[in-house]
């Protein structure tokens, strides 16, 4: 009996752990996160990402037509198209008025222009400039939501990804940045 448990005993000290040293656990694997995604979430997830044409002839339509014809190209009349289309019809009349209230001239006339034609005309000028950036600028927003919403459902991301990242064991190491397209 007493052999037996000698054994015992130097085979629990061949396999205990050195004083002060504790053992690490393996990591255990996260539970994937559940969300509610909303109705907007879906949507998006159905609709995908804006790219190609989409976004080219939004940003030419803004530029050559105006009106909020742009942002209805790109899905985005709604929320800021509309908006522009108010602008723009309200330019569009002020220099009609502005120009159709000037009176009649007689003989030679030098050329002239109501201040409100003036003013329409500088309104028309801002909101096509502002209408080319909302055209370009509106693309990346909304893939960002989509990104954001494909993560909430547990969906692969796409598109360019910048990752850093550590590995190597013992005194070895290596640090870097994995860039995946």
């Amino acid at each position: 009996m007493r052999a037996l448990v000698l054994i015992a005993a130097v085979a629990t000290a061949a396999h205990a752990e050195p004083p002060g040293l504790v053992r690490a656990t393996p990591p255990q694997p996260l539970p994937a996160p559940t969300f509610r995604l909303t109705p907007e979430d879906e949507q998006l997830l159905d609709d995908g990402y804006l790219a190609g044409g989409r976004v080219f002839g939004g940003v030419i339509t803004s530029a050559v037509l105006g009106l909020g014809l742009g942002e209805a190209v790109e899905g985005n009349y709604g929320s800021t198209g509309w908006i522009f289309t108010v602008i723009d019809t309200a330019a569009i009349t002020g220099i009609i008025v502005g120009e159709s209230s000037l009176p009649p001239c007689s003989g030679e006339c030098e050329q002239r222009t109501s201040g409100l034609a003036n003013l329409s005309i500088l309104a028309l000028f801002a909101s096509r400039t502002i209408q080319v950036i909302d055209a370009c600028t509106y693309p990346s927003r909304y893939n960002r939501r989509v990104r954001d919403a494909r993560v909430k459902a547990g969906q692969p991301v796409e598109g360019v990804m910048l990752t850093p990242f550590v590995t190597g064991d013992g005194d070895r190491k290596l640090a870097g940045v994995s860039l995946r397209f």
